[in-house]
């Protein structure tokens, strides 16, 4: 099933109320996607998300946006593609404030030049398909202390052929971890 997803039109999905636990696991193009249109997923409170391919945050020729307030010990997890990315002309919002919480962003599918690394296309990237088109602009801006972020290959602030990627994190006690082309990289004319 597909949550607050924008193909070709609008989708929303709005949580307000802080209390409990939300869990929302979810297919591909989901949790905040826009293609061609707008997807928006808010929530407050604790959450648990759960997603495939282009979700948590991601844009393609639109705007999705997944933002988080309040949102002490929630948990994200996405196989690949999301999490505050910008593909060709789209841009991709991953937005929270809370404490001790895990984020996991392409630690699935393996990278075929290293054995131990895995494509990650996520948590603040601009990616652009080289050769044909310039990327977008991903953002991921965190807030919260005692929380893990976990990537591996083009993550955390990584550009990609013209795109451009940001990360931004305010917090202690935190560990943010990611493997190449990440924090703060522009890769093949990319910021």
């Amino acid at each position: 099933t597909r949550v607050a997803s924008g193909i070709f039109g609008l989708g929303f999905l709005i949580l307000p109320n802080p209390e409990g636990v939300k869990k929302i696991s979810a297919s591909s193009f989901s949790q905040g996607c826009g293609v061609g249109g707008i997807g928006v997923l808010f929530t407050r409170g604790k959450v648990d998300v759960k997603g495939n391919r282009y979700a948590q945050g991601v844009g393609a020729f639109g705007l999705g946006i997944i933002k988080n307030e309040l949102g002490d010990d929630s948990t994200f997890t996405l196989d690949r593609n999301g999490q505050g990315a910008g593909f060709v002309r789209g841009l991709g919002v991953f937005s929270l404030s809370g404490n001790r919480v895990q984020i996991k962003g392409g630690l699935i599918q393996p990278d075929p030049r290293e054995p131990l690394g895995t494509v990650s296309i996520c948590q603040g990237m601009g990616y652009g398909h080289r050769g044909y088109a310039g990327g977008g602009v991903g953002i991921m801006a965190l807030k919260g202390d005692n929380s893990s972020i976990e990537g591996s290959y083009f993550a955390q602030g990584c550009g990609y052929w013209h795109g451009l990627g940001l990360f931004r994190f305010k917090g202690d006690n935190s560990k943010i971890q990611a493997r190449r082309y990440d924090q703060g990289t522009g890769v093949h004319y990319a910021f």
